[in-house]
């Protein structure tokens, strides 16, 4: 899986448990919704910056963005990963 295949996944699985739609997001965090699809199926390299806005609206940590199946870990297993436990 690629980096931006991961950051994909990982906007569209935190947007999803918050019950969020494309177009709530990208209000939330000033993009266009088709900005976001694009982001999600990995179409367009998001910059930092971007990264950190949606981080922001969705109230996760940006690293977060950049682990495999982030969305879908508790803290313990997130924590076994980033070796602080």
């Amino acid at each position: 899986m690629t980096i931006g295949a991961i950051i994909g996944d990982n906007v569209r699985g935190f947007r999803t448990k918050r019950g969020w739609t494309q177009s709530r997001l990208a209000e939330e965090a000033r993009l266009h919704p088709n900005y976001i699809g694009y982001i999600e199926r990995d179409e367009r390299h998001i910059t930092v910056f971007k990264l950190v806005d949606i981080a922001k609206v969705l109230h996760v940590k940006p690293y977060l963005f950049l682990i495999e199946g982030a969305y879908k870990k508790d803290a313990k297993e997130l924590n076994k990963i980033l070796h602080c436990d």
